[in-house]
């Protein structure tokens, strides 16, 4: 049986054959036959070149380009093999972030699990919310907030038992912190307006009481006071600067002068105050409740009396009346006098006394006859 050539078929002579020259110019027709020229294949190129063949795309074939980006976004090219390959090593990376993050917040993942697995435990992760600070955690607790996880708490416990507070005239401040017991702070069933003093408030309670300090003395000597060499201050009577004051006597109030032989005596009544050094300082000297006097005629000692009653003072508008005379019976006048209301520190009725000739016996008496009163009405 013949042999024949795979492409051209072109008979083969076996080796007991003769070739007639027939069958050799049979074979050279069919391989001329079969075999292009130079000319054909130029005609076949330019045939080609005058093709029109459409770009491909996602409905129909075509050319298309080559490309080896992995973030492009066109559909008109064909990804090359570096291309995938670029592709694929990043899905590799990105499971491997992705099973990190499970593994970090406690659950169980392996880049062997296919991405369907780890994306349905995604799903199944309650992302922390909330805007907690360490502050705001029980110490020694973790917690979670929208931007970290496994926070430890700073939030001192500071005690689970009952905590009284009681007010007092200081702050009380208690340190921040957790606490476990009830939190109790006392009513005062006394804390009414009636009970604090109008003008005074305590806490959100505004009193509305209006008192009256009340002082009393019998008959007898309110102060006897030796004349100093220097001039000093003595205090009487205490007044309120925030009130009305009014001393009274059932009989009579009595100034008197006792001066030695050979002495004298310097010594007024006075509406004082106390400075910031705490010295006392003259508002206004009361007319006729004082002496300027002198005993120069020997070894005896010489008497001087004056008497006064019904002073009022109202420290708010600067005013102050009393009564005065040398009498303890009649010839009372009134006398009113006007002072400044700028410093009424310890505001008092004070005694200044003072000799430039010590003697025992120079001194003076403020004597009380009847029941005495001090009323301060504070307004």
């Amino acid at each position: 049986m013949p042999i024949e050539t795979n492409r051209l078929k072109l008979p083969l002579p076996l080796g007991n054959e003769s070739v007639s020259r027939v069958g050799i110019n049979a074979i050279f027709e069919k391989i001329d036959e079969g075999v292009a020229t130079r000319e054909d294949v130029e005609e076949l190129r330019q045939l080609v070149n005058e093709m029109d063949i459409p770009d491909a795309s996602l409905t129909q074939k075509g050319k298309v380009q080559l490309s080896s980006k992995t973030n492009g976004e066109r559909e008109d090219v064909a990804a090359t093999e570096k291309a995938v390959g670029l592709a694929f090593q990043a899905g590799v990376e990105r499971k491997a972030e992705v099973v990190a993050a499970l593994n970090s917040i406690g659950v169980s993942a392996s880049t062997s699990e296919s991405w369907d697995s780890l994306i349905n435990k995604l799903a199944g992760v309650v992302r922390a919310k909330g805007n907690a600070a360490p502050s705001d955690v029980r110490a020694g607790k973790s917690f979670s907030n929208s931007n970290q996880v496994d926070i430890v708490g700073t939030l001192l416990e500071q005690t689970t038992d009952t905590l009284t507070i009681t007010p007092g005239v200081n702050t009380k401040t208690n340190p921040p912190g957790i606490y476990g017991g009830d939190i109790i702070v006392p009513g005062e069933p006394n804390l009414v307006p009636g009970n604090i003093a109008k003008g005074v408030k305590i806490f959100d309670v505004e009193g509305t009481f209006n008192p009256t300090d009340v002082i009393q003395w019998g008959a007898g000597h309110k102060a006897i006071q030796t004349a100093p060499t220097t001039e000093t201050f003595y205090q009487i009577y205490p007044l309120s600067e925030n009130g009305i004051n009014v001393l009274y006597s059932t009989d009579y109030i009595s100034l008197t002068a006792t001066i030695g032989g050979g002495s004298n005596i310097y010594s007024y009544l006075h509406l004082a105050y106390q400075n910031n050094n705490n010295v006392w300082q003259s508002l206004v000297a009361l007319d006729g409740t004082g002496f300027s006097l002198s005993n120069s005629g020997g070894t005896g000692t010489a008497y001087y009396d004056q008497y006064i009653n019904s002073l009022v003072v109202d420290p708010k508008n600067g005013y102050m009346s009393y009564q005065r005379s040398t009498s303890s019976t009649s010839n009372y006048s009134r006398v009113v006098k006007n002072f400044a209301t700028n410093n009424l520190k310890n505001l008092s009725i004070v005694m200044s006394l003072s000799t430039s000739v010590p003697n025992t016996n120079t001194q003076v008496k403020i004597y009380q006859s009847g029941i005495t009163t001090l009323s301060r009405v504070f307004t």
